[in-house]
């Protein structure tokens, strides 16, 4: 027996030979540029046999175009034509102006009779749409096996046995070689009839099973109904489409005793912030998984109570029966009561009778406590010192150390609602680094801790001045004039980032760039010519003018204005705009000092340098620099000793640092 055309074509389409890879396309294509460019291929390209001894070829063109002449068919024993040229024609010209050429129009239909075929061999067909142009389209592909009318054995040894909302099917492929499939259909109230008739099994592939003649093949139907009658009857099919029509038979009756027996020793864990939920499945064959659901306000009685955990599987945790299983629920909020309700069940799904568990999170873990300084740019002296905690805190203190001696120690106040942020003030009255210690407890009693440092220095305006971090950092050089007012600038290292700084008052604009030094990470020494880095204005977010002095390890920087800066690798690394006749001077340190002295000095250009050193009197005391000089940071020591090698008496000297376009001087005593 015969199925259907359409069958026919599918099945023709699936045992199709193998495309043709994209280098033989590519090959054939420059023999002949009119392949593949030309109008859309043919909706519809079907073959099939006919028992008088030849194949019957069906086509409908495509109704996307409007300049078609025909369709040009070709064909091969081998494998499909992949160009218009390759194979043969089919013997008949069709009226067209070559053989196997037949005319067409936008959406018209025709179907030509292939005959003198060979009865043993498959047939490949290609179709080729042309233009006026004679440019063709892709092909469409069809194929059929010549003279196999002969249906193949029937299907050996089904069997059905009935499970709970599943049956389980067996069979036998028949030993014939010309067996392709097996076609399974099933029916509730009668064994099908025919392979067209009731209902397929649920395989996805339509109820066909590809398989080997003489092999046993076994399937699962499911979802089925329990307490139904199911009959199948499995169908044999051969690669011509011929389908054994007797077709054997075997019936089932699925059937579920009842939900799965219950959820065992199901206990709670209670931990810090989180419940960790242990359970032991039942044993029983019908068992397919635990479903767990919660709420916070009420015991779960139902599968509809409350909320599934969240497992990402709506609460569902399939098992095997027996087995142990577990589940940790995070995010909870300490002291709060959580129910819990578990039920097992089974594929239908039905489910046993709740088992139901509560518990409470424990609240174990001290609060993150985060330390930070504020400072008014108008009230420079008082700082506003403040905790931030990562949850709600019943007290908060903060002790300010300095060289190990607890300068002050603060009570803090809540700032907000929430008692996450707490705040106290502080006057500064004296220069030097101070160590915050915060101690905080949250409501469980835990007690949290966070550290932080600063420095703090008073900067005159009339005067070049330092500031630097407790760690050494950052180092900020103002020079003489820069400041509008005299300031208590503060540098405060950022925990939030690494190598990120605040320099307070953070909107404190200068009359005069200062120089902003970050040294380079541990580690990153000299590597910077192929990692560049660059220092980032965060408050105004921008790149600063950056360069890298490689002598003192350190990146550099201009700004302008007080903020938040941050050192970053990876940027492009600029150099700077600066003034070519700039020379600053810094104070020499020690001062006053026995026996010597360091003068340090900076150039942004090379130029000559002369530095002397002068009584109070004017007398030129020694020449103690007379070089040409590159720019950069430079610094020279006075040993106290006048030009011809003598010690000099205690007292008051000036030391002046000229170039050909600047001069700047210094005050320095020496104390015998």
């Amino acid at each position: 027996m015969k199925i259907s055309l359409t069958f026919v074509a599918a099945i023709a389409l699936t045992l199709a030979g193998a495309v043709p890879d994209a280098d033989a396309l590519e090959a054939a294509a420059d023999r002949d540029s009119r392949s593949v460019a030309g109008p859309p291929p043919l909706a519809g390209f079907v073959a099939h046999v006919l028992v008088e001894g030849g194949i019957s070829l069906s086509w409908t063109f495509s109704e996307d175009t409007t300049a078609i002449q025909g369709v040009r068919i070709r064909y091969s024993t081998s494998d499909f034509p992949s160009l218009p040229d390759d194979g043969l024609p089919v013997p008949e010209s069709g009226s067209g102006e070559e053989p196997g050429e037949f005319p067409g129009w936008p959406g018209s239909s025709r179907d030509f009779i292939h005959m003198g075929i060979d009865d043993s061999r498959r047939y490949f067909y290609s179709a080729f749409v042309f233009d006026d142009a004679r440019r063709y389209s892709q092909a469409a592909e069809t194929a059929a096996d010549a003279w196999d009318t002969t249906t193949p054995d029937p299907v050996e040894e089904a069997s059905a046995v009935g499970g709970d909302g599943r049956v389980t099917l067996t069979w036998r492929n028949p030993g014939s070689g010309d067996f392709y499939g097996t076609l399974i259909r099933y029916s509730l109230d009668r064994f099908p009839p025919s392979y067209e008739d009731d209902l397929p099994v649920e395989n996805g592939q339509n109820g066909l099973f590809v398989g080997i003649p003489g092999d046993t093949l076994t399937f699962v139907h499911k979802p089925v109904t329990n307490g139904k009658h199911h009959r199948y009857r499995f169908f044999s099919i051969d690669r011509s489409n011929n389908v054994d029509t007797l077709g054997a038979t075997a019936s089932a009756f699925p059937s579920d005793p009842g939900p799965p027996g219950n959820v065992i020793d199901f206990q709670i864990a209670e931990q810090d912030g989180r419940l960790v939920l242990h359970w032991t499945n039942p044993n029983d064959d019908d068992f397919e998984g635990t479903l767990i659901r919660f709420s916070d306000s009420r015991v779960i009685g139902s599968v509809t109570d409350g909320d599934p955990v969240p497992n990402g599987n709506d609460g569902l945790f399939h098992g095997l029966p027996s087995s142990v299983d577990s589940f940790v629920h995070e995010g909870l909020v300490y002291g709060k009561t959580y129910h819990y309700g578990a039920f097992a069940f089974d594929e239908v799904p039905q489910y046993g009778e709740v088992i139901s568990r509560s518990g409470s999170p424990m609240d174990l873990t001290p609060p993150m406590v985060t330390v930070g300084v504020l400072q008014n740019p108008f009230l420079t002296e008082r700082l506003d010192l403040v905790i931030v905690s990562s949850e709600p805190l019943a007290s908060g203190e903060m002790r300010l150390v300095r060289n190990d001696f607890v300068i002050d120690t603060l009570l803090l106040a809540p700032l907000d609602e929430a008692g996450m942020v707490w705040k106290g003030d502080f006057t500064l009255v004296e220069d030097g680094a101070i160590r915050l210690l915060a101690t905080a407890v949250d409501s469980a009693g835990n007690e949290g801790e966070g550290e932080s440092e600063f420095s703090a220095v008073r900067l005159l305006k009339d005067h070049e001045g330092f500031v630097a971090d407790p760690g050494g950092s950052i180092l900020v050089e103002v020079p003489s004039g820069g400041l509008p007012y005299d300031v208590w600038a503060l540098i405060v290292p950022d925990n939030r980032a690494p190598e990120t700084y605040v320099l307070h008052p953070r909107d404190l604009l200068l009359s005069r760039r200062a120089l902003l030094r970050i040294k380079i990470p541990p580690g990153s020494a000299g590597g910077f010519d192929e990692d560049p880095c660059i220092i980032r204005d965060l408050d105004r977010e921008r790149d600063l003018e950056t360069w890298i002095d490689h002598k003192r390890g350190e990146v550099v920087a201009l700004i302008q204005e007080f903020g938040r800066f941050a050192l970053s690798e990876g940027a492009a690394v600029r150099p700077p705009a600066l003034d070519g006749h700039y020379l600053a001077l810094h104070s020499n340190r020690p001062n006053p000092f026995n026996p010597s002295t360091t003068i340090r000095y900076e150039l942004r250009s090379r130029g000559r340098v002369r530095i002397e050193i002068y009584d109070v009197t004017g007398r030129l005391i020694r020449l103690l620099v007379d070089e040409n000089a590159f720019p950069g940071q430079r610094e020279v020591v006075w040993n106290g000793l006048d030009g011809r090698g003598r010690d000099v008496p205690s007292g008051v000297y000036v030391y002046l640092v000229k170039t050909p376009v600047r001069e700047v001087s210094g005050r320095m005593t020496l104390i015998r």
